[in-house]
């Protein structure tokens, strides 16, 4: 490794302790840590055991498609799916459902498909 590398890693590697150093420092005498700036939320997910889903499963997921849809109206699966929480292949079952039950307004085909709660 050439010296300049080197000099950067030693660099870095003092910088790194100081900060640690101080940060020890700062919790033992009790002074709060900088605060930092809050994120975006996650959305929660939802647990799945292995295996089959119940329909009660199901029904809670068609649930949670709607809300969703209702706070995000003319979204795609895939959105959807992010929005809460699961894998993309886990929402044909609820998104089915759904349209059996005349829930839904579908616009589109295939991955042009937009959904919207009626």
């Amino acid at each position: 490794m050439s010296d300049a590398v080197t000099a950067l890693i030693e660099k870095f590697v003092t910088d790194l302790r100081k900060a640690l150093r101080q940060e020890m420092v700062d919790t033992l005498l009790g002074e709060a840590p900088a605060k930092v700036a809050p994120t975006k939320k996650a959305p929660t997910k939802i647990v799945r055991a292995p295996g089959k889903r119940t329909a009660e499963m199901i029904e809670e997921q068609a649930k949670a498609i709607l809300g969703f849809l209702r706070r995000s109206p003319n979204s795609s699966a895939q959105q959807i799916a992010t929005g809460i929480g699961v894998q993309l292949k886990e929402l044909a079952l609820p998104i089915q459902s759904l349209k059996d039950q005349k829930a839904l307004k579908v616009v589109g085909v295939r991955r042009g498909t937009r959904y919207s709660a009626k």
